[in-house]
């Protein structure tokens, strides 16, 4: 199996959002773009199904609500420090 890493836009505001992306892919960072967007960089068989992943983003000092959730990582747009979690599905 060859896997490859792959960029996924995430939304540059507080809360959840699906990504959808190969199963099994491993979440490795997030970067924020000088052009102000946000993205997800993951790991994988690119041929796997096709499934949601559910991300959340959480700006510093706001309140994070109870849930398992895995850290994926931090980064800076303009003044805001965004930190990314996958919420974990029971």
């Amino acid at each position: 199996m060859t896997s490859v890493i792959s960029k996924y836009p995430l939304p540059t505001y507080a809360g959840t959002t699906e990504v959808r992306m190969p199963r099994g892919f491993e979440l490795l960072s997030v970067h924020a773009h000088h052009d102000g967007s946000l993205s997800l960089w993951a790991i994988g068989n690119p041929v796997a199904e096709i499934t949601p992943r559910t991300i959340e983003i959480v700006g510093a000092g706001f309140h994070v609500p109870d849930a398992d959730r895995r850290y994926i990582g931090s980064a800076v747009l303009e003044a805001m420090m965004y930190h990314v979690f996958e919420l974990i599905r029971q």
